[in-house]
């Protein structure tokens, strides 16, 4: 949900045909506002009410709610009789309609079937190789292709996770190792930031904590080589994982020693996976030279849920699909992404690729995440903003930003790019996020223009 007034949802539902809504009412009964704008009314049998959507009968909350009497959740959970019979299902019937995370504008719905979603969770098992004794910390919830909703029918292990967002990092980064020692979680899905928190927490820690981890998830943005500091200290594997709500998981990579790592290597492609690298030309290209990724799988969907126009923005005639990426692959078959071809910034007539930037203000000590967008320039058409939240307890000024990032630090980075390309810097408390826990750059740009006074 994005709009106070629950317009989003309302257009959503009237799109989808939704007939029934489930609603966690959240801090300060917000979702349940929402639906309020547009519901008429809400009985206490759970049937509703609605004229601008009549499909709509029925409306279930997950807590309770002050002040109004409605069907909870709970309440439906019932010992099945003996003779209660589930219907037969068809493998290829579709099972979910699954968001994509909106990172491009709004979510489109995709739809998976029963089959494919038990493929996800097999790749996954395989991957984070979990068995059923195994308790994974997930802190993305049910909210992306890589969390839990796909690992309980492979063999029903346990998934410890969070309800709500922590808005301190100090107490999400504390609240995440606290979870994972207290519920006796031996592998993470958390997100590359939270790496980088995890990797400071324990650093400060005297005397040294054990390695708690067998493997930590990761994925959904460019991985630096500085995630990789988490092993050996908080896990003994960092599993990096690329794929898209549309056609499940591309490729993983499992990285036991930091030296072994590619920046921004996503792994070897899964078994019937197909790749290929498009150059501006429409013609494959080299290894080792960039492109616009490109992937056929076995678990792609079909069509955008009632979006024929934005299905044949991305397919080809052939059904190979645009990942909306950018990247590489080496000579040995690995797949580098670099990051969205939305995002990548025109700068004098250079491309500049977020992601390089970004990797090597990580670097900094102080350092917990950086997002660099650009900035509209009359003489440049587009100036580079980091924007950097500090470590938890840390201080840092855009000043100690741009002298560390100006000075040589690797011989790498002085190969990558030239120097002369991050014109501001912006420090915040936190970024916006969207539901996937991925930045909000389109909301950041807006609060970096704002800040800079160029909105």
């Amino acid at each position: 949900m994005r709009n106070e007034d629950g317009s989003d949802l309302e257009r959503i539902a009237k799109q989808l045909g939704v007939k029934c809504r489930i609603v966690n009412p959240t801090e300060g009964n917000r979702n349940f506002k929402a639906c309020q704008h547009f519901l008429d009314k809400i009985n206490a049998d759970g049937s509703a009410e609605c004229k601008s959507l009549p499909e709509i009968k029925w409306f279930i909350s997950t807590d309770v709610v002050q002040g109004h009497n409605l069907l909870l959740l709970n309440d439906l959970y019932v010992e099945p009789e003996d003779s209660f019979q589930l219907p037969r299902l068809d493998p290829e019937t579709v099972m979910v309609l699954f968001p994509t995370s909106g990172s491009t504008g709004e979510s489109k719905f995709v739809p998976h079937t029963h089959h494919e979603s038990m493929i996800f969770g097999y790749h996954l098992k395989e991957r984070m190789e979990f068995e059923p004794d195994d308790v994974i910390y997930n802190e993305r919830r049910m909210t992306w292709i890589g969390g839990f909703p796909y690992m309980l029918p492979i063999n029903g292990v346990k998934v410890v996770t969070k309800t709500a967002p922590i808005s301190s990092l100090e107490e999400h980064c504390k609240f995440t190792y606290d979870a994972i020692i207290t519920e006796k979680c031996n592998i993470a899905g958390i997100n590359p930031p939270t790496v980088h928190g995890m990797v400071d927490l324990f650093s400060k820690m005297s005397p040294k904590p054990p390695v708690i981890l067998r493997n930590i998830h990761t994925g959904g943005r460019p991985v630096a080589a500085t995630c990789m500091d988490a092993i050996g200290l908080v896990t003994e594997k960092v599993t990096i994982a690329y794929g898209s709500s549309e056609g499940g998981f591309f490729t993983f990579n499992s990285v036991t020693k930091k030296e072994d790592y590619i920046p921004h290597s996503s792994g070897r492609p899964n078994a019937g996976v197909e790749l290929k690298v498009i150059g501006d030309d429409g013609f494959m290209v080299e290894k080792g030279i960039a492109g616009s990724i490109y992937v056929r799988t076995p678990c792609m969907m079909q069509a955008y849920f009632n979006n024929e126009a934005k299905t044949k923005e991305v397919f080809t005639s052939t059904r190979w699909m645009n990942t909306g990426d950018v990247g590489y692959i080496t000579n040995d078959d690995q797949l580098v992404v670099n990051g969205r071809q939305s995002d990548i910034i025109l700068q004098y007539g250079r491309l500049l690729i977020p992601s390089q930037i970004e990797d090597v203000i990580k670097i900094h000590p102080d350092v917990f995440d950086v997002v660099a967008v650009p900035v509209p320039d009359d003489s440049a058409f587009e100036k580079v903003c980091a924007c950097v939240v500090p470590l938890p307890g840390r201080t840092v000024t855009p000043e100690d930003i741009q002298k560390f990032y100006f000075e040589p630090i690797m011989p790498f980075v002085q190969e990558a790019f030239s120097y002369d390309s991050v014109e501001y810097v912006v420090i915040f408390d936190e970024f916006p996020t969207l539901y996937t826990g991925k930045p909000n750059k389109r909301a950041l740009k807006t609060m970096v223009l704002e800040k800079l006074g160029k909105a």
